[in-house]
């Protein structure tokens, strides 16, 4: 794993830990471990580039 792999993968946990779960929950109260499996995945996947955010 190259250095800018690396840094890709560090940066989308940190969005997804420190901005996209607590505005979540923030949203729609606590998180089963289900809804963050989920989240989490959709995360990885990068789903949003597939969806019109219209």
């Amino acid at each position: 794993m190259n250095t800018t792999q690396r840094s890709d993968i560090m940066q989308r946990w940190h969005v997804l830990q420190h901005e996209l779960l607590p505005e979540l929950k923030s949203e729609v109260g606590a998180l089963t471990s289900k809804l963050k499996q989920v989240v989490h995945t959709f995360e990885w996947l990068r789903i949003d580039e597939f969806i019109d955010s219209a």
